[in-house]
């Protein structure tokens, strides 16, 4: 596992209670998709990111819900993201807060980085792949969106919203971006 991809097991809290909220057994799934649920209280341990986007997928089909990485991501809060997430509550503006999930979100997960653009007066947050990163699910990309959405508008209000989304297409440029 050193050499592959992996996100902190707390990440998966969201999920587990959205799968709850839809009647779904978070455990039996997380079994099936091949990670050990009870790891998921466990404050630094670690899932492969192969693993826990099959599970994404189980999920997202066993939920029927075309939204589902939005009710995900409504259930989102700081703590989800590990000490990062209290950076992000404690910075003194959107900016540095963005600064920081670019600076710290590789401590989350490991499968790739998110990286800061910045063009006219917008700022953008871009997610970059290499070789061994493992393309997240469209449902996880959603629920990171609404969810780093949802922390920066409780810190920083509606001001805080992106004025953009744009997602990547498989095949194409590997983009996903706020601005």
């Amino acid at each position: 596992m050193l050499n592959r991809p992996t996100v902190l097991a707390m990440t998966v809290a969201p999920l587990r209670e959205a799968l709850l909220q839809y009647g779904l057994d978070f455990a039996a799934l997380a079994h099936q998709a091949g990670l050990d649920p009870g790891l998921l209280t466990e404050p630094n341990a670690r899932y492969p990111a192969a693993a826990l986007q099959k599970l994404w997928k189980i999920s997202a089909a066993e939920s029927g819900d075309p939204l589902f990485g939005f009710r995900v991501g409504s259930l989102v809060r700081p703590g989800t993201f590990h000490a990062l997430g209290l950076g992000i509550v404690s910075s003194t503006s959107v900016l540095a807060a963005l600064n920081r999930v670019q600076r710290y979100s590789s401590i989350v997960s490991t499968n790739g980085r998110l990286a800061l653009l910045y063009q006219d007066a917008l700022v953008g947050l871009e997610t970059r792949f290499d070789q061994t990163s493992v393309m997240p699910t469209i449902h996880c990309v959603d629920a990171l969106v609404v969810g780093l959405c949802r922390i920066l508008a409780q810190c920083a209000g509606p001001s805080a919203m992106p004025a953009k989304v744009v997602r990547f297409r498989p095949g194409k440029a590997l983009r996903d971006g706020l601005v």
